[in-house]
């Protein structure tokens, strides 16, 4: 996906990224997890009138989680390296 290109694992864990594309999809990326964060509520709450909490709770960490974990942290990652103008901290050593 383009978003590999430009703010693959790489670029997070050294903390910087291209800031004209993190500027560009800073409000998609930010939407979306809020947007999934909203569904995942709603599904749970469904589960939850349904099964037991403990079927609920098996079930959202075998087929939600490891999904929304990684998004959650990609939208953390993001708006931290955003703030620090997609520039690293300290400067990159050679």
């Amino acid at each position: 996906s383009e978003i590999n290109g430009w703010f693959s694992r790489y670029h997070r864990a050294h903390r910087f990224g291209n800031p004209h594309k993190m500027e560009t999809f800073s409000a998609k990326i930010l939407k979306a997890n809020e947007e999934w964060e909203s569904h995942i509520d709603a599904l749970r709450s469904q589960l939850d009138a349904i099964y037991f909490p403990d079927t609920v709770e098996e079930w959202m960490e075998e087929n939600v989680n490891p999904y929304m974990d990684a998004l959650r942290q990609m939208a953390k990652d993001f708006q931290e390296i955003l703030s620090l103008n997609a520039r690293p901290k300290v400067l990159l050593q050679k």
